[in-house]
């Protein structure tokens, strides 16, 4: 059960992210790393094959048809509900009360609309930016709110 007051940082972007601890006096610790590898193939080594073929309504002719959403939005998007449930499931165990999140604001986006509103309530503040790849001491300067 978490202590009352257990605080985790998420840092993300589309294919990495890191689970943060705040410790004490404003000093973090990490607890997870979190990749998602597919995320950062080529669009074309994603997609396993051709996109299908269609024939024309008139005529003989055929052309490709286009993939609606690209196979790269598709694995951002799975690794936000990949991070959503994490979340989730830590929220259940009582692992943390309140939340911190930071990521591009693309997949700040993707990430908010994937958590359930239970962990959304425990969210208490947001960075739109990328910080995934800096020191600790540096992401909690981030945040100055968190006591």
């Amino acid at each position: 059960m978490a202590a009352k007051e257990d605080t985790w940082i998420l840092v993300a972007n589309s294919t990495f992210a890191r689970i943060l601890k705040v410790e004490k006096r404003g000093s973090v610790k990490e607890l997870e790393v979190i990749e998602h590898r597919e995320g950062r193939k080529h669009e074309r080594d994603l997609a396993g094959d051709k996109p299908g073929r269609a024939f024309e309504s008139v005529g003989y002719g055929r052309s490709a048809l286009e993939v609606k959403t690209s196979m790269k939005k598709q694995e951002f998007s799975a690794f936000a509900k990949l991070l959503s449930e994490r979340l989730e499931s830590a929220r259940q165990k009582g692992q943390f009360v309140r939340l911190f999140l930071a990521a591009n604001p693309t997949f700040l986006g993707l990430l908010r609309n994937t958590l359930t509103p239970a962990t959304v309530e425990l969210i208490a503040g947001e960075v739109d930016k990328d910080i995934t790849h800096v020191d600790e001491e540096e992401i909690i300067s981030h945040f100055p709110y968190i006591s």
